[in-house]
């Protein structure tokens, strides 16, 4: 989800309780308990092992381990990134936004974190020094079990007339 650029945030939503389990989300109870959290991007080369991610698991598990993902060390915060992830953002927690909760209690709360570290894998990285998005085949969740996969050709800049932020000819993408 976009937020404001400056100071960079990141916004995500865990369910609080999932429906038939007991135990609140287990990234939420890391937020609660560290105040920092990575956001790594999921593409869709990493679809499979992601996915796995989101299985309900025991607190001591070695998630990394578990579904064949490789931790690695982040230099503002506590957690660790997913080595294999071309972009790992290194949040520190901002706010906590309990959502209304439907019938099934299924409840929600959005996560609120500044950026305070970046990890971009140089082979995604322009020689202006961009990132090239047309290289990261990123994952959109859909809802439900349904995902995108945001392929090259369907990725494009568009510029508001006078606003000049980013240079469009510094937003050269690769074929």
């Amino acid at each position: 989800m976009r937020s404001a650029p400056r100071p960079p945030c990141v916004i995500y939503c865990p369910s609080y309780f999932k429906p038939g389990v007991d135990a609140p989300e287990p990234s939420l109870v890391n937020v609660e308990a560290t105040g920092e959290f990575v956001y790594n991007m999921r593409t869709h080369d990493l679809r499979e092992k992601m996915v796995l991610t989101t299985r309900q698991s025991p607190r001591s598990a070695d998630e990394f381990a578990d579904v064949g993902l490789e931790a690695a060390p982040c230099e503002q915060v506590e957690p660790p990134r997913v080595k294999e992830s071309p972009i790992a953002l290194e949040c520190r927690h901002v706010q906590f936004v309990p959502l209304p909760a439907p019938e099934d209690g299924a409840a929600a709360t959005a996560v609120i974190g500044q950026v305070a570290g970046i990890h971009i894998a140089d082979d995604v990285i322009t020689e202006d020094g961009l990132v090239d998005m047309k290289k990261l085949r990123p994952l959109a969740r859909l809802g439900y079990y349904d995902f995108a996969v945001i392929e090259a050709e369907q990725i494009f800049s568009m510029q508001a007339p006078g606003d000049d932020r980013f240079a469009t000819e510094k937003r050269v993408h690769s074929a």
